[in-house]
């Protein structure tokens, strides 16, 4: 049980921009679910599990799960304008409540993943470091 004193509160500024790099071991992300208008979240190397607080972020264009120990991407589903999914070194094998989002492209280095998740039509790209520090410079 997290002391009161510990407990998150919910995240708001007037200011936003619609990008968050998040990094925490203990936080719960169960905050984000106020920031609707966020557009971009980098959740890697966190020890996050469960992304059902996700499922409200409706504006998420850009999402970096990569390194966490996320199992399941079905709380994602619902996220229409989701375009960018990083799944690097995930346990993520079953992509398939995410086909219907057809402007997706999953981002991953992942060799066993890439064949199985383009034969049921989902967009994959593989994806190295270098390639996305040479993008963001």
């Amino acid at each position: 049980m997290v002391p009161k004193s510990h407990r998150a509160k919910p995240i708001h500024h007037k200011g936003f921009k619609g990008r968050l790099r998040l990094v925490t071991r203990t936080l719960g992300f169960r905050p984000l679910s106020g920031l609707t208008q966020l557009q971009q979240l980098d959740l890697s190397r966190n020890q996050v599990t469960d992304i059902s607080p996700l499922s409200g972020l409706t504006q998420l264009q850009q999402l970096d799960l990569s390194r966490t120990q996320v199992t399941d991407v079905f709380p994602l589903s619902g996220l229409t304008q989701l375009k960018v999914l990083f799944l690097n070194k995930i346990q993520v094998t079953d992509v398939s409540p995410l086909k219907h989002l057809p402007s997706l492209t999953i981002h991953t280095n992942d060799d066993d993943n890439i064949e199985q998740w383009r034969a049921i039509g989902m967009n994959v790209e593989q994806y190295s470091r270098f390639m996305w520090l040479l993008e963001n410079l």
